[in-house]
């Protein structure tokens, strides 16, 4: 049996309480860009009319040059949103960004492209920026 929608997400603060050196005098800081995708992820679980995933565009590590390798494939594609999936039967992409953070054109093509072909897409910074694009 499914749980899917049975009960509302446990959202996270926009800060968290920061430690160590260099804390702001409100004691808080800004919530990471992962930390934001994850906040979405559990939203959007609870929503009935979505089915969502985060988008691993990490590339792989190569622990012996101790860097991240990209794909060379012909067929991948740079820019390509961090949450993916289906909205009310169109597809979805939201790229994910801190109130600072700034979209790539890699990433602003990638949207671009992917709303002329008809799919949803948009920049979040919150959970609220979702739903705000999708209700």
């Amino acid at each position: 049996m499914s749980t899917r929608g049975s009960r509302p997400p446990r959202l996270k603060p926009l800060m968290k309480p920061l430690r160590g050196r260099g804390k702001p005098s409100n004691g808080l800081r800004e919530e990471t860009e992962k930390e934001i995708q994850n906040s979405i992820l559990e939203y959007l679980a609870y929503r009935k009319d979505v089915f969502a995933w985060p988008n691993q565009s990490v590339g792989i590590f190569d622990p012996v040059r101790k860097v991240f390798r990209k794909s060379h494939s012909k067929h991948h594609l740079n820019g390509v949103s961090d949450i993916l999936g289906i909205y009310r039967g169109k597809p979805l992409a939201i790229e994910v960004k801190t109130k600072i953070g700034k979209v790539s054109p890699d990433q602003r093509d990638f949207l671009h492209q992917f709303g002329e072909e008809g799919g949803v897409c948009f920049v979040a910074r919150s959970v609220q920026d979702v739903t705000d694009h999708l209700g």
